[in-house]
């Protein structure tokens, strides 16, 4: 599907965390209160119903409620750009009424925003072919429904079922979601999980099978039922790329890869390999399907660089040193909190502890937002690394767990009353506690 998604929902609902959406939102239009000049404000646009001028920490906020509903299913109709559309809007009205001496309820506004937007996501049957298997007879195995195409009178019967012809097996599963598109990339996750398991089933079943003969999977073609029968058919590969033409590059943007680039390759042997191999876990997150996937793969690349030693609380090691490595280039770093609990998202998910349904977008957030802090990461390694005369990866840490940036480090994790993770880290590594 090349077209963006489109909504297939129209009535309004109240989402789950409508609370907690309305004070953040209510947040933004009270900073939107504040006197900016236009030749400091870090957000001044302008649009039908006025102008919308923020400063930098109103802007912030805007950014992170922006982010917190992309990921929402109750506002996934809305494009990024609609969305952002209609956020701007509706401040732009609110600071044109206090500009003119009126108080509108900051509350209000953004309960009506909120109720105006909201959409409650549809539920949907969705029949999805499968390539490279064949059975002769059904098969349910609790979250997905696999179905012979020949044997299936309700999948022939309906208005694409031609989609399937080309196919011997249909996987049927239920999703929910606010655009065609989510629908199914939903759908085709669950898909990919039942896969999975029959594939695991048939290797213990079938000693003599070859791995190629297990490389079955979803390939695409779909139909979408929906609770009022009504029918969608299309095809849409498992987060398939988008073409990407790029024009001439920015003259600052090569500089930069070229630097980084050369970098790298100069390093020791060890410690490129390092990074090397954060690359590739980078690149293994940005190709996963799913945030259960995402956020171990970040993890993984960043803790072979920040972790190489065998060692004891690895979430407290890897937060502090993280905060360090950016605190010795003079760089902001990433609030040292989320890292931790995304952390420990990462270990719940390698270990297999059972998470809720990430409904509000919250964990598909949060490994957009590790996504990013990765990168900051492994740059600020490469920088690190290139101007410190070491070349193994554990003595790299350590000259960093002695150096300026750590006393710095230390201070600011005890004046925002994380002790007991710094308390944590020292005992990790051997250094003295308290």
């Amino acid at each position: 599907m090349n077209e963006p998604p489109a909504p297939i929902v129209a009535h309004t609902a109240r989402p789950p965390d409508r609370a907690q959406l309305m004070s953040e939102f209510a947040g933004v239009l009270k900073l939107a209160r504040r006197q900016v000049p236009r030749d400091t404000a870090a957000l001044d646009e302008s649009g039908p119903t006025g102008r919308v001028t923020l400063d930098a920490e109103g802007r912030d906020r805007l950014d992170r409620l922006e982010a917190r509903l992309i990921w929402h299913q109750h506002f996934e109709h809305l494009s990024p750009d609609d969305l952002r559309r209609t956020l701007l809007e509706a401040i732009a009205a609110y600071q044109t009424s206090f500009r003119q001496g009126e108080r509108p309820d900051s509350k209000q506004v953004a309960a009506t925003f909120m109720d105006q937007w909201a959409r409650e996501p549809a539920h949907a049957r969705v029949f999805l072919s499968v390539q490279h298997l064949t059975l002769t007879s059904a098969l349910d195995v609790g979250i997905a429904r696999f179905v012979p195409v020949a044997h299936d009178d309700h999948l022939k019967q309906s208005a694409g079922g031609k989609v399937f012809e080309q196919y011997s097996l249909s996987c049927q599963v239920d999703a929910t979601g606010g655009t065609e598109s989510k629908i199914v990339e939903r759908a085709m996750q669950q898909a990919v999980r039942a896969l999975s398991l029959l594939r695991f089933h048939l290797r213990q079943a079938y000693r003599g099978l070859h791995d190629n003969q297990l490389l079955f999977q979803v390939s695409g073609a779909y139909i979408i039922e929906l609770d009022d029968a009504t029918q969608r058919r299309g095809y849409q590969g498992h987060r398939a790329p988008s073409a990407l033409a790029l024009p001439q590059l920015p003259p600052d943007l090569v500089a930069s890869l070229e630097n980084e680039g050369r970098a790298i390759q100069a390093l020791p042997a060890l410690l490129q390999e390092r990074v090397e191999t954060a690359l590739e876990w980078m690149d293994v997150a940005a190709r996963a399907p799913t945030w259960k996937t995402q956020i171990p793969a970040i993890f993984s690349g960043v803790e072979s660089l920040l972790v190489p030693e065998d060692c004891g609380h690895k979430a407290e090691v890897l937060t502090v040193r993280s905060v360090m490595l950016q605190a010795a280039l003079g760089e902001a770093f990433f609030h040292p909190a989320q890292t931790y609990s995304a952390y420990l998202v990462r270990c719940d998910l390698v270990h297999g502890t059972p998470l809720v349904m990430d409904l509000t977008g919250e964990l598909e957030r949060c490994a957009h937002d590790c996504a990013w802090w990765g990168i900051d990461i492994i740059t600020a390694y490469v920088a690190y690394a290139s101007r410190t005369p070491v070349a193994d990866a554990s003595k790299l840490v350590r000259t960093l767990d002695r150096s300026d940036a750590a006393e710095q480090a230390w201070r600011w994790f005890s004046a925002e009353g994380y002790d007991a993770i710094v308390s944590d880290y020292r005992a990790a590594v051997g250094l003295p506690v308290g």
